[in-house]
């Protein structure tokens, strides 16, 4: 191999960003995707061991696990940041309504949202009996979700 330490640079950078991937996979997609990812991550071994004898095939066995992964998870990542944003407008909204009536809204129906593409992402509702008012939202799948409860603040259930 005539470029060894351009391909070590190569691999490297690839293998921080699908770790980065997978880690941000915990709070966009849950645990068992992160776990997913990580095995997924594990195959550069394979395709390390290639590279002495088949640098071609290992570097397209590196750059389709990495374009499976990466992107795919940075753009959720852009998702989260702009759903963190908006769940935190609403709390703001809920604690403002409030204030000015003296009671938390029952819906969101007269909450406009700033980024209308994530409001199917949330739910909100005030019928519980441990929370005065409840809103959550998930990122790439419902069964992961980011939620507030007042008066017990944010949580988060992975799966």
């Amino acid at each position: 191999m005539k470029c060894r330490p351009l391909f070590i640079l190569f691999l490297c950078i690839v293998m921080l960003l699908e770790l980065l991937s997978a880690l941000l996979a915990f709070q966009t997609l849950g645990e068992v995707f992160r776990m997913l990812y990580f095995a997924a991550i594990t195959l550069n071994a394979i395709f390390i061991a290639l590279a002495f004898r088949y640098p071609s095939t290992a570097l397209i066995g590196i750059l389709t696990l990495a374009l499976l992964i990466i992107p795919y998870q940075f753009w959720l990542a852009g998702r989260l940041w702009r759903l963190q944003n908006e769940a935190a407008a609403i709390v703001t909204y809920a604690y403002e309504e409030r204030l000015r009536s003296g009671e938390f809204p029952a819906s969101l129906d007269n909450y406009h949202f700033e980024n209308e593409s994530v409001a199917r992402h949330f739910h909100y509702q005030t019928d519980l009996s441990d929370c005065e008012f409840f809103v959550s939202y998930y990122v790439g799948t419902p069964t992961t979700s980011h939620s507030y409860c007042a008066p017990k603040g944010w949580s988060y259930y992975p799966d």
